[in-house]
């Protein structure tokens, strides 16, 4: 009877324990939920900025504050695409922007330089070199280190957002002494480490010649190839680009503009309509030993049909091997359309196919030596 009466009030005793046991758990969570939130707030890098500002009177102003961060940039990505042999190469330039900044750019104005506000700006100077008594290696390792600044972070294609999506406007281009920069007239918003974002920042229809280009010792493709001109008048900087021909993506390339050409050479990928082939010519190739020597002749043809319905130009390369012996003899053999460079044994053919047309031709080469001597050859 005593436990009896007893149970009613343990049991509610009990269940209040819970419910307060519950209250206690939610607590316990939501100021974990705030420490975290804290955490977050103070891992972020902030600073602090005090401003003196003197005035005879009372008023109410305004203060507008310009500073240079760096962990944030650009890297360049040229899209090129060809729509047909004989039109302009379809020539984009895009601005791949990234911030890890720790804040959020909203409806931001942006503008792109192709300069480095961070690299000085003051010309190097020389100073006397002395040479003494002493161990050279720290100085030799400083002076190895110096100018290894990045310009630029090249890095891999990430977009967040499509890139047709900002070519509202044209960029404003101006051209400075040491750099360009592109203003871009709509305003963006970037937010922070959420990777790189796709800025169309110049858009140009640039000549090209095109010409096809095969190698068929190495390999029976023929690759049909752009040679791009007036790219170098770009305000450009090394960087990746794209390449499509008929809207299909064909592959990476890259393009460094301190070379010293005027002509951009882009390959387009393999034309299957081009065939060619390079067979042996077994009644030419012989070797033969006497008292005097040894002597090894070899001979090729090359066939190539135009399957195109237009006239093609066509570059074919080859080669002959070349003697860095007195004792070794090559003489040579060349058939109709090729030219032969004597320094690198390197061979030409240069030739218009019209359409549906078929075009063959051969070279031969004779190499003698002593007997004594290896020499290998297919």
């Amino acid at each position: 009877d005593y436990f009896q009466g007893k149970m009613p009030d343990l049991i509610t005793k009990i269940t209040d324990s819970k419910e307060q046991i519950k209250k206690f758990k939610k607590v316990k969570d939501l100021l974990k939920k705030q420490e975290s939130e804290l955490q977050k707030v103070n891992s972020k890098k902030t600073g602090e900025l005090e401003i003196l500002y003197k005035s005879s009177q009372n008023r109410q102003s305004s203060i507008e504050l310009s500073y240079h961060v760096s962990s944030c940039g650009w890297s360049p990505l040229y899209n090129m695409r060809a729509s047909n042999i004989g039109n302009p190469i379809q020539f984009e330039y895009i601005a791949e922007v990234y911030q890890n900044t720790g804040v959020n750019w909203t409806n931001c104005n942006l503008t792109i330089a192709t300069g480095n506000p961070i690299l000085e700006g003051k010309k190097p100077e020389l100073y006397s070199w002395s040479i003494g008594e002493h161990d050279y290696s720290s100085t030799l390792n400083n002076l190895n280190n110096l100018g290894e600044n990045e310009d630029l972070k090249l890095e891999g294609t990430y977009y967040k957002k499509d890139v047709r999506k900002n070519r509202v406007k044209k960029p404003i281009i101006t051209e400075n002494l040491t750099f360009t920069s592109f203003k871009i007239p709509q305003k963006l918003s970037i937010n922070s480490e959420d990777g790189e974002k796709g800025v169309t920042i110049l858009k140009r229809k640039l000549p090209a010649d095109y010409q096809y280009f095969a190698v068929p010792k190495k390999s029976n493709g023929v690759f049909l190839i752009a040679q791009v001109t007036e790219w170098e008048k770009l305000p450009l900087i090394p960087g990746k680009s794209h390449i499509y021909f008929d809207n299909t993506f064909i592959g990476k390339s890259y393009i460094k503009p301190n070379i010293i050409s005027d002509t951009l050479e882009v390959s387009l990928g393999q034309d299957q309509n081009i065939l060619i082939n390079r067979k042996k010519q077994e009644n030419k190739c012989l070797n033969k030993t006497t008292i005097l020597g040894a002597t090894k002749t070899r001979g090729y043809e090359i066939n190539i049909k135009n399957n195109r319905n237009k006239t093609i130009k066509i570059q074919i390369m080859d080669q002959i091997p070349i003697s860095k012996s007195n004792r070794i003899k090559i003489t040579s053999k060349l058939g109709e359309g090729w030219s032969l460079d004597e320094d690198t044994g390197l061979l030409e053919w240069v030739l218009e196919i019209p359409s549906g047309d078929k075009k063959s031709s051969t070279f031969e080469f004779e190499i003698k030596h002593p007997k004594k001597l290896n020499i290998p050859i297919l």
